[in-house]
């Protein structure tokens, strides 16, 4: 069997972890670009904004907030930004979620990112400008990092709540309602977590480290964020030296700060048991429950099964799931049902949900049918980029939502009949959240209109409106003594309107009395009621029956509570008070003015122009180099690789090159992608040899008293010139096709070397070099479907489908068709056990498919049938000498069925997925396989007939750092010694 360069390899690895595109993936679900953007450069002092044409009153803004952060943190971080800082912005996140800066999958959790090759910020424009801010600085403070780190020359070799909880710090300061939160959480419980404990993924880096760095900075500073960016240690040392005490001092210090300031009232608990909690039927995150106009039903997002955020019915009174409505795991329909920002609304007859979603890259409002008894209706929204929180009117032949264009979020009004959309805001303010109300004169919703200051960028705090339909006239619904107002519902009388509110810096549900103007606080709960985010919406009232649902923080989860309509929602007199000032961020100015730009650019002026891209290095891969001998003697070699690309991610050359000593074991590669239209394109050239050698048996020589063996080094070189294009059809599925032409080179060198059979001593050496067999060049054409919805694991996947069907015709020096079917499915019948199938059919049809230049495929290989290992067959079948039965298993085709049950190792019987540190799975298999095709082979040697083979056997996977590992027993069913054997390999799961 030829051995494949490995150095080269090594190298050729670097491209699989550089970003590639669709083209360039065997399997992979797509990042599809939907919108073409006509993208601008904006140049502000500091900052060159990259954005879509049509966005730049948006622009401006965001430059001017980006400049406003630059001068904030300069001053607390002792610092300022060398060279231009590139700055990409989104209309969206669903637009976002487009970008190529990041090659993989963007889900709605991301809020922004900032990389480390060209220190590019990347960032959708949020429901809020008030968030957007949030946002844009704290990837800035990711930027200030990477440049602070790169000029001290001390690498951020630190836990990730050190970068993370160090934005939010300084971005939200020390009293940030949601870190607040999690805090009084935690400090209800019995032990609180190290500061060595913060590396452990089971705590949320912003959160906990936000929480961490205001104690730090409190304790040791304003500057001491400033000064450990500059340490040059690890996270131990640096905390040390700074400080002058030992790590578990800082802890026991943190430990106490914690219980000071969150744990001195009351544990962490609601007035009302949980109806769907970790505890009560659901998952960690249990969000934006909305109830039937009856009270009896509900509908909620859950990750209660694990592995994606779903859309779930149930009983409101017992908690009980009714059914699942919507999965995402699978599910090709949905591209995102915006979990994060939106709740769905029943209609008032209850048998119709609205649903804001997102659906083959656009806006789209999904009508359920509850019971399932008719298809969903979907209304499609272009000239939006996002929808949020649909409400129906009381009759039911219209609804109203909030829309995201141009930076900012308006509310709108369509009518289910005609289809026609009517604009109800349009300006910079934040309207969100819309609630029509039970007479249907008036919708109550979410708006800053009353509190910021757009001129200077200040932004207010959240307070509920209404908005007269008939007239437009929008008024503050009052009730200043709670700050934040937000997530408005309404009494089924309409006399009431419910919110969530902050009191003391606590979230909880108010009810406003319209005709008293008085506000009561319904609940009390310590922690807070709260979505994910802080838009997340949390509550919910029965149309008709006036059941409460809302949504709370406990226990380190989102739980869901009810609270039937009566007393308990009549609550408590809340007193007007002084509201306190807001609370700033760590260290941060906020009087700093923003700078003012022009109101309009010239498209024809520096400060705004066109995008063009241009390539530049983005990676540099590791280069390598290794010396050595063998049979023909010392070979030194090395090589190494380069990522070129564009800013913007679109447009990416990768070159690598491998330099050996032995010429012909020299190779290269380089290829060019183009991303930025939905359709992909490429070029690639390649030089890959792959090498063998052998030894022959000893045997005795011509001459008297003298031994023979022949040292054999075979090269089989394959050079190959294509286009490729990949056109996704959606997410999951894509269409392929390449057209080039591939020349293979083959050559053999052997030396002789006869020694004395009584001395042992080298007599002579015969050389010989002579091409193998002629060269092959063949031109090629191949069109391929691709598909994956698969769902990963711990190391493999574990539920879903993958499969590839390829067709390529090959005319030249050879004629024949190859024909690959590779299909793989993945079905759960129990959680936590995965049935893993797979059938491959791979094979060469036509008059020169059995051509002796062509390679062929060894069906007992371990990516195929285990426990065939070629030395595992010769010493069953052989023996010494040649082996026949190895060439029964190769051929010019191959069909192989394989069939593993696979199950965390460490939860496999508590109906839940576990993983440690390491994640392991234990996994039994059962592989079958059979090839076909028969000639003599340069690089085999033998003829071949057909063969079917079967194994068995199971064993412990390991997912080390991204590399799989797996420790099998391994019993062959078809060979004289079909003991059982023990390996391990590092592959990939199927």
């Amino acid at each position: 069997m030829g051995r494949p360069l490995l150095a080269f390899g090594i190298a050729a690895a670097i491209l699989c972890s550089c970003p590639a595109g669709a083209g360039a993936q065997y399997f992979g679900r797509n990042k599809v670009q939907y919108d073409q953007a006509d993208v601008r450069v904006l140049a502000t002092e500091h900052f060159d904004l990259y954005y879509p044409r049509e966005d730049l009153s948006a622009a401006l803004v965001a430059g001017r907030l980006a400049e406003r952060w630059h001068t904030r943190l300069s001053k607390v971080l002792q610092h300022t930004l060398r060279g231009r800082q590139p700055l990409i912005l989104y209309a969206s996140h669903r637009t976002f979620e487009q970008t190529n800066v990041w090659s993989g999958l963007i889900d709605e959790r991301t809020g922004g990112f900032t990389e480390s090759r060209k220190r590019r910020i990347v960032i959708p424009f949020a429901a809020t400008l008030a968030e957007t801010d949030h946002v844009l600085g704290h990837e800035i403070v990711h930027a200030f990092q990477y440049d602070i780190s790169d000029q001290s020359r001390s690498p951020l070799d630190v836990p990730l709540w050190f970068v993370e909880g160090m934005a939010e710090y300084l971005t939200l300061g020390a009293d940030d309602r949601l870190t607040d939160m999690w805090m009084r959480d935690a400090a209800s419980k019995e032990r609180l977590p190290g500061i060595r404990d913060l590396a452990s993924p089971r705590f949320f880096p912003y959160r906990w480290g936000a929480a961490l760095w205001a104690f730090l900075s409190d304790r040791y500073g304003a500057d001491f964020p400033a000064r450990a960016l500059r340490a040059k240690r690890d996270l131990r040392r640096r905390l040390e030296s700074l400080t002058g005490e030992r790590m578990d001092a800082i802890s026991s210090a943190w430990q106490r700060y914690v219980r000071e300031k969150y744990g001195n009232a009351r544990a962490a608990a609601s007035d009302t048991p949980a109806l769907v909690s970790t505890a009560h039927g659901g998952g960690r995150l249990n969000l934006a429950a909305s109830l039937s106009p009856d009270g009896r039903r509900m509908i909620y997002f859950s990750e209660r099964d694990q592995l994606s955020i779903d859309l779930f019915l149930a009983d409101a009174q017992t908690g009980t799931v009714i059914r699942k409505l919507i999965t995402t795991a699978t599910n090709t329909a949905f591209d995102s049902l915006q979990y994060l920002h939106s709740a769905g609304a029943w209609d008032p007859s209850g048998k119709r949900f609205a649903l804001a979603t997102v659906r083959e890259g656009h806006p789209v409002l999904t009508l359920l049918d509850v019971d399932g008894g008719q298809a969903a209706r979907d209304l499609r929204f272009d000239q939006f980029d996002e929808i949020y929180s649909p409400t129906w009117s009381p009759v039911g032949d219209a609804i109203a939502f909030a829309a995201l264009g141009g930076g900012a979020t308006d509310l709108f009004i369509v009518d289910l009949k005609s289809e026609h959309v009517r604009r109800l805001t349009h300006d910079q303010f934040a309207d969100v959240q819309p609630a029509w109300s039970p007479d249907g004169h008036s919708i109550a919703f979410a708006t800053d209109r009353f509190t910021t200051k757009l001129s200077e960028l200040k932004w207010g705090s959240l307070q509920i409106a209404l908005m007269e339909l008939r007239t437009g006239v929008i008024s503050p619904l009052g009730g200043d003594e709670v700050a934040s107002q937000r997530d408005p519902a309404w009494s089924p009388d309409g006399k009431n309107v419910f919110f969530v509110g902050d009191r003391g810096d606590i979230s909880n549900i108010f009810r406003f009395d319209r005709d008293s103007g008085s506000v009561f606080q319904i609940t009390d709960i310590y922690t807070g009621v709260s979505g994910v985010t802080r838009l997340s919406p949390a509550l919910s009232i029965a149309g008709a029956s006036g059941t409460l649902a809302y949504s709370a923080f406990v226990g380190g989860g989102y739980a869901i509570h009810t609270i039937q309509a009566g007393a308990k929602l009549d609550g408590q007199p809340v007193p007007a008070f002084l509201r306190g000032a807001t609370a700033t961020a760590g260290g941060i100015d906020e009087n700093v003015p923003v700078p003012q730009l022009p109101a309009i650019v010239d498209p024809g002026s520096t400060a705004d122009r066109k995008y063009r891209p241009r390539l530049g290095l983005e990676a540099l891969g590791m280069p390598y180099f290794s010396a050595g001998g063998g049979a023909f003697g010392t070979s030194v070699q090395g090589g190494t690789s380069f990522l070129f690309g564009d800013l913007l991610g679109d447009r990416q050359l990768f070159t690598a090159v491998h330099l050996s000593s032995h010429l012909d074991e020299s190779a290269f590669m380089a290829t060019y992608l183009d991303r930025g239209a939905r359709l992909n394109w490429g070029l690639t050239i390649n030089q890959i040899p792959q090498v063998g050698q052998w030894r022959s048996p000893i045997r005795t020589g011509e001459e008297t008293d003298t031994l023979v063996r022949t040292r054999e080094r075979r090269v089989w070189t394959e050079r190959e010139i294509s286009a490729f294009v990949a056109y996704p059809l959606n997410r999951w599925r894509r269409i392929e096709f390449s057209i080039g032409t591939r020349q293979n080179m083959f050559e053999r060198e052997a030396e002789t070397d006869v020694v004395s059979s009584t001395t042992g001593r080298l007599l002579d050496t015969h050389p010989s070099k002579t091409p193998l067999t002629s060269p092959l060049t063949v031109a090629a054409v191949s069109v391929a479907l691709v598909g994956d919805t698969a769902i990963f694991g711990g190391t493999g996947p574990v539920l879903g489908s993958r499969y590839r069907f390829q067709v390529s015709p090959v005319a030249g020096g050879a004629s024949y068709v190859n024909v690959l079917a590779d299909y793989r499915r993945y079905v759960m019948p129990v959680r936590p056990y995965t049935l893993a199938l797979r059938i491959l059919h791979s094979a060469r049809y036509g008059p020169g498919s059995d051509d002796p230049r062509l390679l062929t495929t060894y069906v007992g290989s371990s990516w195929l049938v285990r426990g065939y290992g070629p030395s595992r067959v010769a010493e069953s079948e052989c023996g010494a000498g040649p082996c026949p039965a190895l060439d029964h298993m190769l051929g010019t085709g191959v069909l192989v069925a394989k069939l593993e049950l696979r199950a965390p190792l460490l939860s496999a019987f508590s109906g839940r997925f576990r993983y440690g540190a390491l994640p392991l799975d234990a996994f039994a298999f059962a592989d079958a396989g059979t090839t076909w095709g028969a000639i003599d082979r340069p690089l085999r040697g033998s003829t071949m007939a057909s063969a079917l083979i079967r194994s068995v056997g199971g064993g412990v996977r390991a997912n080390a750092m991204g590399l799989i590992v797996d420790l099998s027993a391994e019993r062959p069913l078809d060979l004289r010694l079909d003991r059982w054997r023990f390996s391990v390999n590092v592959r990939p799961t199927f």
